[in-house]
């Protein structure tokens, strides 16, 4: 109960005021005692909370985050290291960023058959959880290019899609073509977006390596 308080509390503080503000805040106020109540805020370490869990494809999972006063500005297509805890010992990844409303991110997973962190966070990554990353980094972001062409396969589309979806949000004249490649119908990533694009006028595309059926009502064949 004091748990789920807390979570709607630093919810609204971080989505109603800046995060320079919050941290200004905290770190004058910085006490053992508020550390041991609320230590999502009071922390001198970045950390995000678990909002939602949506599912994407068979065996895809979008997780959406809402991080805490210790993250900074980034670009559609970077990615951050997470730090996973199963049973005692840390596991990093690295997983593609996706701009959400209200100061939220999210990271999109794909469980592997044999992955040990990746089937850990499908099974224990439930919204209310605290999850431990770093900032932003990495270079595969837009730089101001007339025309851009994205070639994806399965979960690669992750930084491909953030980024063409931050683009088009701007409304710029950027010319985009965007295909991407899945085995099955099933294994569809982002889905409803590309067919959104499509439907738009967006040169969106998909290909299915093992088609069971036509994927011409998905939005349109390579």
């Amino acid at each position: 109960m004091l748990d789920s308080l807390l979570n709607r509390a630093n919810r609204w503080a971080l989505q109603r005021f800046s995060r320079d503000w919050v941290d200004y805040l905290v770190s004058n106020t910085m006490t053992e005692f508020n550390r041991r109540i609320n230590p999502f805020v009071w922390s001198y370490q970045l950390q995000a909370l678990l909002l939602a869990v949506h599912d994407e494809a068979d065996g895809v999972k979008t997780f959406v985050l809402l991080p805490n006063q210790h993250w900074r500005d980034w670009h559609a297509g970077q990615h951050a290291e997470f730090v996973v805890e199963i049973n005692g010992t840390p596991h990093r990844r690295y997983y593609s960023l996706a701009q959400r409303d209200n100061g939220c991110v999210s990271i999109t997973v794909k469980r592997v058959a044999d992955g040990l962190v990746s089937n850990w966070i499908h099974q224990h990554w439930l919204p209310g959880k605290v999850v431990s990353l770093g900032l932003p980094q990495g270079s595969f972001v837009y730089r101001q290019q007339q025309k851009l062409l994205f070639i994806c396969a399965g979960s690669g589309i992750t930084p491909c899609h953030s980024m063409a979806q931050a683009l088009l949000q701007q409304g710029g004249a950027v010319d985009i073509a965007f295909d991407a490649q899945f085995r099955h119908e099933t294994d569809i990533i982002f889905r409803s977006s590309l067919r959104d694009w499509a439907r738009e006028g967006l040169n969106a595309n998909i290909a299915l390596s093992q088609p069971r059926q036509s994927c011409a009502n998905v939005v349109k064949p390579l």
